[in-house]
């Protein structure tokens, strides 16, 4: 670095000019802010990107120290950034394949605007054939505009994650065809349905009887949602055995007649467990249908029965049910007044 004669410098070769210290370098806000808006060791940015398009212009930098004396912390700063500095321009081109019909009649073209727009199409490739309607069609751009805006608010950005397992990988599937498919995969695509062929159990509650059965897409086959069918139906029979067995510890004869009632109506449903564990294996695509509606009907008989077992209480013990209460104390007392009988004849004697 060259100097001219007779310039001041320090030690260090420096103008003495350069080296001092001026007054905004000593000034607190100043040093919060270069903290502030230098990178991290990592590379990462403290900072916005609005913010920090600002403090690269010295204008930009008087406004940030001014916001920062202002409201004090880099928070309130960030937020007054986007509120002042917000400016978008939108550009919006709309178009794609027409016919020479729906130019003259939807767009109200005239026939010299379309032949010159066939002429333009032609030249650059931009003609076809409709695989449909088997009508010639032009790619063309109908209309171009842009917007500028200049906007005044205050935005608030609210971030979250969430963590889920996906053993099937059914988040990650996609059952929507490309942009780039054939007429007929976008024809027979369903919107606003989804494939529960790989349908799992839905569970509502803790307890396994509040299991739902999966249900039937509008243009699935029954046999698509057969294993988790028979996964809900296995859970359900388990939860039943459970409050078999909690009922058997009870006295009572309501709670006996529940029992019964649940046996009979488990028999039946594993029935139905056995019928479709052999369908399942044997690979069969016969209709399914009449064993879902009865295998469902069961289960809300089954359900009723499960509540009605909650509020059953238990039975009084088996030691007290030998004798009535009070037996005891009524053969003391009768004991004592034998004694005392007793007692007096010998005395008269």
């Amino acid at each position: 670095m060259k100097y001219e004669a007779g310039s001041p410098q320090d030690g260090r070769g420096r103008d003495l000019e350069e080296s001092m210290p001026t007054k905004r370098s000593q000034s607190p806000t100043y040093w919060k802010l270069r903290r502030y808006f230098q990178p991290k060791k990592c590379g990462a940015l403290k900072c916005s990107k609005e913010a920090l398009e600002m403090y690269k212009t010295d204008e930009g930098k008087e406004k940030l120290r001014s916001l920062l004396k202002e409201h004090g912390d880099f928070k309130t700063l960030e937020m007054e950034v986007k509120k002042w500095n917000r400016k978008t321009l939108s550009k919006l081109k709309q178009g794609g394949w027409y016919t020479k019909h729906y130019l003259i009649s939807e767009c109200h073209w005239t026939k010299a605007m379309v032949a010159a727009a066939w002429e333009w199409a032609r030249n650059h490739g931009r003609l076809r054939v409709n695989k449909i309607h088997q009508e010639e069609e032009a790619w063309l751009v109908l209309s171009e505009s842009f917007q500028l805006a200049d906007e005044t608010g205050q935005e608030i950005d609210l971030r979250g994650t969430l963590e889920a397992e996906d053993d099937s990988g059914f988040l990650l599937g996609n059952d929507l065809p490309g942009i780039d498919g054939s007429a007929t995969d976008l024809a027979l695509a369903t919107s606003g349905t989804t494939n529960v062929g790989e349908g799992a159990a839905v569970t509502c509650g803790a307890a396994s009887f509040t299991i739902i059965f999966p249900s039937l897409a509008q243009n699935a086959a029954p046999t698509s949602i057969l294993a988790g069918f028979i996964e809900v139906l296995g859970r359900k029979i388990d939860s039943c055995e459970d409050v078999i067995e909690r009922l058997d510890d009870q006295s009572g004869a309501r709670a006996k007649e529940l029992k019964d009632q649940i046996v009979l109506n488990l028999k039946v449903m594993k029935g139905y467990y056995k019928d479709l564990t052999k369908k399942q294996s044997d690979s069969l695509c016969t209709v399914v249908d009449k064993s879902y509606a009865e295998i469902t009907k069961q289960d809300v008989v089954i359900n009723n029965y499960i509540v009605r077992s909650k509020s059953v209480k238990k039975g009084p013990s088996s030691k007290a049910a030998g004798a009535p209460k009070g037996s005891k104390g009524r053969s003391s007392k009768e004991k004592a007044k034998r004694s005392k009988k007793a007692k007096g004849c010998k005395r008269l004697d």
